[in-house]
């Protein structure tokens, strides 16, 4: 994926900078890793779970850097994630577990200027769809069961409740 990719996905035709109408809700997002491989797959997870809508992987570089004590010199890859300002938490955390640095180079900006219909839409590709949110309301997590978990919640008379039954609805007949 090239720079270039994301901004083809993007809607709108208009060119030039404009001012962002939220650009607190926008954040721009670089890491660095140490291989084209782990780049990759760190691209494709962020943008499968919808942490990031998209994930540019730029050229390698030779990083020049002190580390306990040393001067020490790396190739990497960086990498420009562009996501919603509050899906930075859990995309830090995700960073943090996918990441093979002892201390990741993690780094955030929130852009000055920018084309609305970009940052509108890297605001709706980080949001989980309907159907997205609803099948993770109701799934069972692993190790729990049915009776801990909204699938296979009883009802009030101890029969177990359908998956499509939510709090407050009655089984279907």
């Amino acid at each position: 994926m090239d720079s270039g990719d994301c901004a083809q996905q993007a809607p709108g035709t208009q060119s030039g900078a404009a001012p962002i109408t939220s650009p607190h809700e926008l954040l721009v997002v670089f890491t660095t890793l140490p291989d084209e491989e782990s780049a990759q797959e760190v691209a494709d997870l962020l943008v499968g779970e919808r942490l990031a809508a998209c994930v540019s992987i730029l050229p390698g570089c030779r990083s020049v850097y002190r580390w306990q004590g040393s001067v020490e010199v790396a190739d990497e890859i960086p990498l420009l994630i562009k996501t919603a300002a509050d899906r930075y938490p859990a995309l830090q955390a995700r960073l943090i577990e996918l990441h093979s640095y002892d201390v990741p180079e993690i780094l955030a900006w929130r852009p000055d200027a920018g084309l609305p219909e970009y940052a509108s839409w890297v605001l709706s590709e980080t949001r989980a769809s309907r159907r997205e949110a609803h099948r993770r309301a109701f799934s069972v997590a692993p190790g729990a069961t049915a009776a801990s978990s909204p699938r296979g919640a009883a009802s009030t008379d101890g029969s177990e409740l359908p998956p499509s039954a939510g709090p407050g609805e009655a089984p279907a007949s």
